[in-house]
């Protein structure tokens, strides 16, 4: 037992040095206000600042890069008369993050359009959320760690990660400016527009459609069960939430037809929140894709917002 204690002491003493390097990086990066302008995922302090204070009534979009692409805010604000603040980024940050990032800006008489890809899942990548945390600190209350030994595993791997990351960066480094009216880049921070819909992928040439395998529709059945409670507490405090299926790649549909339907047939018996469109409708030709299967394109962005606007409607008038 002895000799245990003395090994475990050897090792921490032996690691220190690496754990106050890696935090000296994490907190004094000086490659940190470059990612900060550029980094996609840093769009997470223009959306939040553009929804802080925001009076109710209000529409709030949310759900990962899909809905970040497929939207046009402009087209629903004008059919619907009410504002809208799209605050979708990208469906690594996982259900239980979404939800806590707007919890807070949800209000009586608000309506909240959700739409998670089929890939989502609850907990979602917390290398991603980490990240998300350098560059918004305030977005570390949207994280939920399994427990605390996760919680440290996942700092300790992230810090490692970046600090690889800034030895490499150290000497590439190339200091960026991507523009809205870049006709080569997309995934970058100025991307979006002021009602955070992403606009950068309009000025450019669509690509071919990876075809890629939907797998484990389990992940999917937790994101409608965290949903459901979600609305339970939504309701109380008079906001309408409204799920709508996400935009699809017909080739993926034929390719992922059986999980597909493992997914409609748990939303159909499960879900308790107002749906306002189905899984077929939510089905578009390939060529209405921008790189990737939940990634619209102009044309297919237009027809997803339209159609969008028109269900919402709907749902509203259904309830006068």
């Amino acid at each position: 037992m002895i000799e245990f204690k003395k090994l475990t002491k050897k090792l921490l003493l032996l690691g220190l040095p690496f754990f106050i390097f890696f935090e000296v990086i994490y907190r004094f990066d000086p490659l940190l206000k470059n990612d900060i302008e550029t980094d996609y995922i840093a769009s997470i302090i223009d959306k939040s600042n553009s929804i802080d204070g925001a009076k109710s009534p209000k529409i709030v979009v949310m759900g990962g890069s899909g809905s970040a692409y497929g939207i046009c805010s402009d087209s629903l604000e004008n059919r619907l008369k009410l504002p809208v603040y799209n605050q979708a980024i990208i469906f690594t940050f996982g259900i239980n993050f979404m939800l806590n990032q707007i919890d807070s800006n949800l209000n009586k008489g608000d309506i909240l359009i959700i739409s998670p890809e089929y890939m989502m899942s609850e907990d979602g990548d917390y290398k991603d959320q980490l990240k998300a945390v350098r560059f918004f600190p305030k977005s570390r209350n949207y994280i939920q760690f399994k427990n605390m030994a996760v919680n440290l595993s996942e700092e300790i791997q992230f810090r490692l990660s970046l600090s690889k990351l800034f030895i490499s960066d150290l000497f590439n480094h190339q200091i960026t400016n991507y523009t809205i009216n870049d006709s080569s880049s997309v995934f970058f921070r100025k991307g979006f527009n002021s009602k955070g819909d992403l606009v950068s992928h309009l000025n450019n040439q669509s690509t071919p459609l990876p075809i890629t395998l939907f797998t484990f529709p389990e992940k999917y059945f937790k994101v409608i069960d965290q949903l459901n409670q979600f609305d339970l507490k939504l309701k109380k405090r008079g906001v309408k939430m409204f799920y709508s299926y996400p935009a699809y790649f017909k080739s993926g549909q034929v390719l992922n037809q059986y999980n597909l339907k493992l997914v409609e047939n748990y939303i159909k018996k499960n879900a308790n929140f107002t749906i306002i469109d189905s899984m077929e409708s939510n089905i578009y030709e390939d060529s209405l894709f921008f790189d990737q299967g939940y990634h619209l394109n102009h044309i297919g962005r237009k027809i997803k917002s339209k159609t969008l606007s028109i269900n919402v409607l709907k749902e509203i008038n259904k309830r006068k």
